[in-house]
Parts: structure tokens; C-alpha cells; sequence
């Protein structure tokens, strides 16, 4: 896993970091059986769970977990974006789909690395996608576009201009 270009195997464990200093964001649209899947995954963890569920048919969920919030909320994608930060009560988060699994171990070393390092800001990891089909199993990299991915740009708006204006084939 690497961080701005440094390798995480360098850095120490931090005794005071937890998985409940990270929020696992979770925005979805419909898409019942990814979310419903999701949740069972996420559920089993110590991460706190920010769910802001765009549509009409709620999730019958008995939520009785402390860690799990789930707001269903028919409004645009920037709203449910708004309303999931203002949701968010722990230092770290990471924005995640609702079919998409991340390995805990990596989202802790990430959170180490982050408290560890006060001088980053973010953190990336590779990611891989695995499907299956009859009795084969597939797996492929998946944000390939990402890779050698470098977040160094000193200000929020250095950052939005990197990402929006100085992109020729901005997407």
C-alpha cells in the first residue's frame, strides 16, 4: 500500500488508533440488495457507518449497533454529500459505494499512517474487483486511472483546480 509515495510498512502502530476513529460513508441510490449486503459486512467491524440511502423503499433494518446511522434521504447527490459530513463524528472518513468492501486491516494502517503523519492529508490504496461467473472466479484492478495518483497540492483550491481545470479528459 503506498501513501504519497511512501511505503506503509515504515510506519509505526499508534496504540491510540482505533477502527471508531473512522466513519465509512456509504451514499446510495436504490440499489437495496448492494446496500442491504453492505451493511452485513460493515456491521461486523468497530467503524462508525454514515448511510444516506436515496429511495422510496427503506431498508427494514433493526439497528440497534451504536456504530450504524441510517438516514434515507430523496434528494441529490450534493445534498446526501452535505448531510453525510455533517453525520460524521470521527477524525477519518472514507467515502465508500454501496458495493464496494474494504478490507479493515488496510482502512486501520491508513488511519495510523494518517495519525503518525500529520503532514498528509489523505490517503489512497490500490483496490481490486472480483466477479464471478459459473465456477470462475475473476479478479482485476479496478481505478486504474488512479494509479501513481498524487495528492500534493497545498489548498483546497489548488486542489479543485488540479481536478477540474488543469484535467484535459476531466470526468
Amino acid at each position: 500500500m503506498l501513501v504519497s509515495g511512501q511505503n506503509l510498512k515504515n510506519s509505526t502502530v499508534n496504540a491510540k488508533f482505533s477502527p471508531g476513529d473512522i466513519t465509512i460513508v456509504i451514499l446510495s441510490r436504490g440499489r437495496e440488495l448492494q446496500l442491504t449486503r453492505a451493511i452485513q459486512f460493515w456491521r461486523q467491524t468497530k467503524f462508525k457507518i454514515v448511510i444516506i440511502h436515496n429511495t422510496t423503499i427503506p431498508l427494514n433494518l433493526n439497528l440497534t449497533e451504536t456504530n450504524v446511522k441510517y438516514i434515507v434521504s430523496q434528494t441529490d447527490y450534493a445534498k446526501r454529500s452535505r448531510l453525510a459530513a455533517t453525520s460524521i463524528s470521527t477524525k477519518y472518513a472514507i467515502l465508500c459505494a454501496d458495493d464496494e468492501l474494504f478490507l479493515p486491516s488496510g482502512l486501520i494502517s491508513m488511519g495510523q499512517f494518517l495519525e503518525e503523519n500529520p503532514q498528509f492529508l489523505s490517503v489512497g490504496s490500490g483496490t481490486v474487483g472480483v466477479a464471478s461467473s459459473n465456477s470462475t472466479l475473476t479478479l482485476s484492478r479496478t481505478y486504474q486511472n488512479m494509479i501513481g495518483y498524487r495528492n500534493i497540492e497545498g489548498t483546497v483550491m489548488d486542489r479543485l483546480t488540479f481536478h477540474t481545470i488543469s484535467q484535459i479528459q476531466y470526468r
